[in-house]
């Protein structure tokens, strides 16, 4: 209903809705008392955001009587005009309702007292389709891989793809119109189904085997195979080393 609203007149500076869940989150108001309550955005509540919507939510039914009149009306209308057509799912009642509505709007619309426009066109860069999605955050590995709804993704390749950091969060977009995109700082990449490789198992260490010094080792037996020197000798020895060395004639 937004999006057809969107293209036919526009995006709308406000929208005065009730109160229910889809806006808003129940929190809302309890967070103006108690700051340690965590308020996070609807769906819809993030992408009038993003289009720079202001929600206005009604406290009861009266405040909004003209759209509650429109529905009772439209609750009486409509099961006939279904039965009349054998109109029998939901597509072929959207489907109806696009034609519907202009012949509906023609005989009961009012033309209102301010005729200055509460629309702005919409953007021609801006697409709508990135907006009015499901977006939720996940986390991009260093291969540009990351995990949704118990299935594995990899970002396609291309000229930015490059750019996204290791282990950074990203928003995964899921639409009926697209399938599944990744967008990181307002650049939206394609994705496809990754099947990671499977993990070679730990092969587990073999267990050493203590190994027996042979009988020669020195640190076994061998102190009495090596004949212990005398510190007195083998000082006697090294000066007779740099003696040969300092007064040889090659000194």
């Amino acid at each position: 209903m937004l999006e057809r609203t969107i293209k036919n007149f526009g995006i709308p500076m406000s929208l005065y809705a009730d109160r229910h869940t889809i806006f808003q989150s129940p929190n809302k108001e309890k967070a103006i008392f108690d700051s340690s309550i965590k308020v996070n955005d609807t769906q819809f509540g993030r992408c009038l955001k993003e289009l720079s919507v202001e929600l206005i939510p009604a406290r009861s039914p009266q405040a909004k009587g003209r759209i509650e009149r429109l529905w009772a009306t439209l609750q009486s209308r409509l099961p006939i005009e279904f039965s009349i057509r054998n109109i029998t799912s939901i597509d072929q009642a959207n489907e109806f309702l696009a034609s519907y509505i202009y012949s509906y709007n023609s005989e009961f619309a009012v033309e209102p007292a301010d005729t200055d426009s509460m629309f702005i066109k919409l953007d021609s860069d801006i697409n709508l389709d990135y907006i009015l999605c499901i977006k939720e955050t996940r986390n991009v590995d260093s291969g540009g891989i990351f995990s949704f709804n118990n299935k594995t993704f990899k970002v396609e390749e291309g000229s930015y793809s490059a750019m996204i950091p290791l282990n950074t969060k990203c928003q995964v977009l899921t639409s009926s119109k697209f399938g599944v995109k990744l967008q990181y700082r307002g650049i939206v990449f394609d994705v496809s189904r990754c099947i990671p490789a499977k993990r070679k198992p730990i092969q587990k260490k073999e267990s050493c085997t203590p190994s027996s010094p042979a009988d020669s080792h020195y640190y076994k037996y061998g102190q009495s195979l090596v004949p212990k020197l005398n510190y007195d000798e083998t000082d006697r020895e090294i000066i007779c080393m740099l003696e040969d060395l300092f007064f040889s004639k090659q000194a």
